[in-house]
């Protein structure tokens, strides 16, 4: 960190020592922040990230392998270790179904879409589709004839990592990544100048994250991105990223082992006057 890196200060936080909650995951829908409550459950946050609500789910059962979010309805499937799990949080609904006996081994991925009564999940086995209104899951055997969009997204992203939200997808090679949505495709080539281990993304912006720092890179001219570094080290940080009225927010999830408190902070980014390089 050099001296004159400009420190960022967050809009918001949240602390929670281990022996109350140990927060392990953050996640974002339309009107909510959720974090897990313990092993047991969620805690739904309003914007002010007061709890407003906390979903059971059941006891030493959430370690989610992956988590699928239905932005625009509030809905969430989390695969766990034996189960898969769907969450209505308006309506606080929570169904459990056992893994099905054939798909126990299946590894999924990043990629995902939420239709009205189902969603669509990529795994190493193909696309599994989930009803939300029977419960059962298949593999579907024609993706483009399932859903023409998911079939698109699927097919330009097929063996890359991936990450799909809010009709975004975000895939990326080395460091080389793409962005497509329904009316545009962007491609940033050779510039992604560190190690990412994983990328997001709104309408006008890109983030690719590191062990060490996040570089920001705004879409319409890729050649012209900012770096924050983390000004005490932060392995394996979860981050939330997305636009609101026009306005980028980061929300930081990080650990301090020799604290034993897990820290929930969100920030505001204004790219265009940000310096170069800052440091949270």
């Amino acid at each position: 960190m050099g001296d004159t890196d400009f420190e960022m200060t967050s809009i918001k936080s949240l602390k929670s020592p281990y022996s109350q909650n140990p927060v392990f995951f953050v996640e974002q829908s339309n009107r909510y922040t959720i974090i897990n409550n313990e092993n047991k459950g969620i805690i739904v946050l309003d914007d002010d990230w007061n709890a407003v609500k906390q979903i059971y789910i059941g006891e030493d059962i959430l370690l989610p392998e992956i988590i699928y979010v239905d932005f625009s309805r509030n809905r969430l499937v989390l695969v766990l270790e034996e189960t898969y799990c769907f969450i209505d949080i308006d309506n606080e609904f929570v169904k459990l179904i056992p893994t099905p006996q054939e798909f126990k081994t299946v590894r999924f991925k990043a990629l995902y879409h939420f239709t009205d009564d189902a969603v669509y999940m990529n795994t190493n086995k193909g696309v599994l589709y989930w009803s939300l209104e029977e419960f059962t899951v298949k593999l579907v055997e024609d993706v483009q004839v399932a859903d023409r969009l998911f079939g698109e997204f699927y097919t330009q992203s097929k063996g890359k990592h991936s990450y799909f939200h809010k009709g975004i997808l975000i895939y990326f090679d080395s460091n080389n990544i793409t962005i497509i949505d329904s009316l545009k495709k962007v491609e940033i080539k050779d510039f992604v100048d560190i190690n990412c281990f994983d990328v997001a993304a709104t309408s006008r912006y890109c983030l690719a994250v590191a062990e060490d720092k996040l570089q920001l890179i705004k879409l319409d001219n890729d050649d012209k991105s900012k770096f924050i570094s983390f000004k005490y080290p932060l392995y394996g940080a979860c981050t939330v990223f997305f636009e609101q009225d026009d306005e980028l927010h980061l929300v930081l999830l990080r650990w301090n082992d020799l604290e034993e408190t897990s820290y929930l902070e969100e920030y505001f980014i204004d790219f265009d006057n940000l310096p170069d390089h800052v440091v949270i």
